[in-house]
């Protein structure tokens, strides 16, 4: 099995009492990333922001790989609104994501027909719809 540290960031921190600390992973890597992303030292981020408010030396031993996030949204979800008269005054508009609005998505996209028209034509798995927006 291989070592899942040997590619994770590390940060050592050594207080003024003479206390060393090592941070490993997650942990160190949230640290790095809110020190770059507001602009602050690091050493002034760790006192502010950490338990280690006398911290008097800190470094960045390594930095991790940063693992890959996807850019482009997998979930898409729907917002529906409602006639007035469909909704009798309590509620005028609800917004589906994940499997029910991908099925919408898909259904629609066969009949090769907008959602919003797939929703207020007579096959739509809802009654009354005035308006829909996918996000």
């Amino acid at each position: 099995m291989p070592d899942n540290l040997s590619n994770a960031s590390v940060l050592k921190i050594r207080l003024q009492g003479g206390s060393q600390f090592t941070l490993v992973g997650q942990i160190a890597e949230n640290i790095i990333d809110g020190s770059e992303k507001t602009g602050i030292p690091l050493i002034e981020y760790v006192r502010k922001y950490t338990r280690y408010k006398k911290a008097e030396y800190v470094e960045i031993i390594r930095r991790g790989i940063p693992r890959s996030v996807p850019t482009e949204r997998t979930q898409r979800s729907i917002e529906i609104f409602f006639n007035s008269y469909a909704c009798l005054g309590i509620r005028d508009r609800i917004k589906i994501s994940g499997q029910e609005a991908e099925r919408i998505i898909q259904e629609a996209s066969k009949r090769n027909i907008k959602v919003e028209d797939y929703l207020r034509g007579p096959d739509s798995p809802y009654i009354g719809v005035k308006k829909a927006i996918v996000i």
